[in-house]
């Protein structure tokens, strides 16, 4: 009978994978793309014990990625990239409701003293960034970014009941600084302060993940992100989303639930929910934006997620053994991180629409 071959050590894989995503060519789709694509195969051969396999295709990658990045292929059009000559027609009905939302987040930064009226811009208050002005941008900006792409999927949204609208985040501000405008202008009955999870760090969060690997069902690897100062800068402060803010958005039951009807992890959901937002153009929130959107439910008196939690794909923790969510409990708005490996029946994810801009 042949001897069983043992598993091979896949914290080494680990490793290697975070020496190629530290490297230049990184920031490259097409080398983002094949190394995180290859994560799940190299533990497969890792834990099947099949050394010669796992050293062909290690070098196999790396073959790729030096053909890639000595440009001995041409880089593909990024078809999210609008060219600044393109005029994307947008029909008037969308033109006026987008314009009614921008208003609204004027008089909701006041009324949360985040700007000042007739003022239009915000000082950072994150570390790395801290005093920084960064100006709101303007409607007739916004309307020069949004391409056909973000215009048929706000129309989709609104199909869906979703109900689409402009959100712009002040992404220089702390978390904590943007729970505690919330908490010093409530409008609920009995409200109290936000909770936030003590792993919501802004210095450590990851920001914009390229994507997640649930493999190990009970582990959630983050992949790629960026810091909050990176994040800051290249979008000059501000956030721009079409973002649903239907008060409750329902589980997707397909995601929650494998084919035999047992319950994933949160993991699995995590991974799963972000694979079908990018198929679509969309990603979700961060905490951040997720705070931003419960300002303008709460001076509504109409907070979300009251009745399912959810998850925040544009901010990872960063740590495999915890998830970041929000909702809100009756009396408060909460930023929370869930272990992984727990199956939950109550989780949905808020999508949004980021706008691409031209800085």
């Amino acid at each position: 009978m042949p001897e069983k071959k043992r598993k091979l050590d896949s914290t080494k894989i680990d490793q290697m994978i975070e020496i190629w995503r530290s490297q230049p060519g990184y920031s490259d789709p097409r080398i983002k793309d094949l190394i995180d694509g290859s994560v799940k195969k190299l533990h497969s051969l890792a834990e099947e014990g099949n050394k010669e396999a796992l050293l062909k295709t290690v070098q196999s990658i790396k073959s790729q990625i030096l053909q890639i990045y000595n440009h001995e292929t041409p880089i593909p059009k990024d078809p999210q990239k609008k060219d600044p000559t393109e005029k994307t027609e947008i029909p008037e009905t969308i033109k006026t409701s987008l314009e009614k939302d921008y208003q609204e987040q004027q008089e909701i930064f006041a009324f949360y003293d985040l700007i000042k009226p007739g003022e239009t811009s915000y000082h950072s208050d994150y570390a790395e960034t801290a005093g920084e002005s960064y100006k709101m941008p303007t409607m007739e900006e916004i309307f020069n970014w949004l391409t056909a792409d973000q215009i048929k999927l706000y129309k989709e949204m609104e199909k869906e009941g979703l109900e689409p609208k402009l959100q712009l985040t002040p992404i220089g501000l702390n978390i904590r600084t943007l729970a505690s405008k919330i908490d010093g202008n409530k409008t609920m009955p009995n409200q109290t302060d936000t909770f936030i999870s003590d792993k919501a760090i802004d210095a450590t969060l990851k920001y914009a993940p390229t994507g997640y690997d649930a493999s190990n069902p009970k582990k959630l690897i983050t992949i790629g992100g960026k810091t909050k100062a990176e994040y800051i800068r290249e979008n000059n402060g501000w956030l721009v989303d079409i973002v649903a803010t239907k008060q409750n958005i329902e589980p997707d039951l397909d995601i929650q639930k494998d084919s035999a009807g047992k319950i994933r992890t949160i993991a699995e959901q995590i991974s799963m929910h972000n694979k079908k937002m990018k198929n679509e153009g969309k990603t979700g929130l961060s905490n951040e934006s997720y705070l931003t959107a419960q300002m303008r439910a709460l001076k509504n008196k109409q907070p979300i997620d009251k009745d399912f939690w959810t998850i925040l794909l544009d901010s990872s923790i960063g740590n495999e053994d915890f998830v970041s969510s929000a909702f809100w409990d009756d009396v408060r708005v909460g930023l929370i991180s869930d272990f992984a490996d727990f199956r939950s029946d109550g989780l949905c994810c808020r999508s949004s629409v980021r706008v691409p801009r031209d800085l």
